[in-house]
């Protein structure tokens, strides 16, 4: 996505180390994204094993184009 097109608050699917996760934005700025992390995608595109969510790594900086819509 474009840095321009994200939204603070808004859920997104995220490529991170090679999985895809549900993310949260929750600040950016000219350059780059906080986000926290949630549950991994699985196949289907619904959350996948709760075992491997994220979400206790705190917020995150990715680049824009590692976020994709929901």
């Amino acid at each position: 996505m474009e840095l321009d097109e994200i939204e603070i608050d808004q859920k997104y699917r995220c490529n991170y180390k090679d999985a895809q996760y549900f993310a949260t934005v929750v600040s950016k700025d000219h350059k780059a994204v906080w986000v926290t992390l949630g549950d991994i995608v699985n196949e289907d595109g619904d959350p996948g094993d709760p075992s491997e969510a994220l979400g206790t790594l705190g917020k995150i900086q990715v680049a824009a184009a590692q976020l994709h819509p929901l």
